[in-house]
């Protein structure tokens, strides 16, 4: 006896589609060496670039300086007078800073003048001594138990924009290029 097919029409239907088979072995080598290609070249048109920029120069401190205490002059009447005496004291030793390294950023007067510098300023006495009246004249107002007046200020900025225009240009550092050097080579 036969059995009768559980589904009568299921040989009329069609038979199921191949499965597809695998890629070649030389579509993935190439898949491969194409994403290469793009990853190098996408690379080269990076450092390619990168190299056609010129690195931005350091700003000069001596200049900072002189555009910070000029600020600091124009504003005088408006800043307090222990904020108007520690930013001159900060503008002043930012070109010796530049000179001798940031540790002389964080010394105080005392310590800078007490030899505590490594190395020492490399200021001629006739400058080191304008340098140590002006901080202790920036201290005085620092500290000073009754407000500054603005007469005091203002001498106080001339006199620190005399001592920074008198400071002896910086010697040449290993991240400056010379002058006439071609910053697209560099």
């Amino acid at each position: 006896m036969e059995h009768p097919d559980p589904i009568p029409d299921i040989r009329a239907l069609a038979p199921p589609p191949d499965l597809a088979e695998p890629w070649p072995l030389w579509i993935w080598f190439g898949l491969a060496v194409g994403a290469l290609a793009a990853g190098a070249l996408v690379a080269w048109f990076v450092w390619a670039s990168e190299r056609r920029c010129p690195p931005p120069l350091p700003p000069d401190p001596l200049a900072t300086a002189l555009d910070r205490l000029h600020a600091l002059k124009e504003r005088y009447a408006e800043i307090a007078p222990g904020e108007f005496a520690t930013q001159v004291a900060a503008a002043v030793r930012l070109p010796l800073a530049a000179q001798v390294g940031p540790r002389l950023l964080c010394l105080t007067g005392d310590e800078l003048f007490a030899g505590r510098a490594a190395p020492p300023i490399p200021l001629a006495p006739a400058l080191r001594d304008r340098l140590k009246s002006l901080l202790e004249t920036c201290d005085a107002m620092r500290f000073a138990p009754t407000p500054s007046s603005h007469a005091e200020r203002l001498p106080l900025a001339e006199g620190a924009l005399a001592f920074v225009r008198d400071l002896p240009s910086a010697p040449p550092t290993l991240t400056s290029a010379p002058a006439d050097a071609d910053p697209a080579v560099a």
